[in-house]
């Protein structure tokens, strides 16, 4: 898990888990390169290879999301009814989808006009030997649509 993001979204994954109490299985996590393709297996894994398979599924984005819906269906299991799906983007297709996907939204708005705006410094004093990497923080919120539900028990 190089790239930022993925650490920042695991982090936060764990610390939601600890402030409910729930331990951190390793076992739940996975991680794959950037093929749709290679989601297949892994879905398969983490529904019929651990011992307690998750109730909820976050991925790293919607297209992600997409082909997590595709495997789950392919397995027999039911969104929501046997596990949640979660994406991340928001992406105008979400609302779309059978069932239609719970995402994270981003501020894409402010997140362009922060990144053109630095940018714009940047150009106008190039030679500032005080500029340094800023790192920003934009709130997302949680769009909830027909792929999540309550936690089905466990058997």
């Amino acid at each position: 898990m190089h790239r930022f993001p993925v650490r920042e979204r695991l982090i936060g994954y764990r610390q939601g888990l600890e402030e409910h109490h729930i331990a951190y299985d390793p076992a739940l996590v996975t991680t794959q390169d950037s093929s749709i393709d290679s989601v297949f297996p892994q879905i398969e894994y983490l529904m019929k290879g651990v011992n307690r398979p998750p109730t909820a599924i976050f991925t790293y984005n919607d297209l992600q999301a997409v082909a997590v819906l595709r495997a789950l269906h392919d397995l027999g299991y039911g969104v929501p009814a046997d596990v949640s799906v979660v994406g991340y983007d928001d992406l105008d297709f979400a609302r779309h989808l059978t069932p239609p996907l719970t995402s994270m939204t981003q501020p894409a708005y402010e997140i362009g006009q922060a990144g053109a705006q630095i940018l714009i410094d940047r150009l106008r004093q190039p030679d500032d030997a005080s500029w340094t990497l800023r790192q920003l923080h934009f709130k997302s919120e949680l769009v909830v649509r027909q792929s999540t539900g309550p936690a089905r028990r466990a058997s």
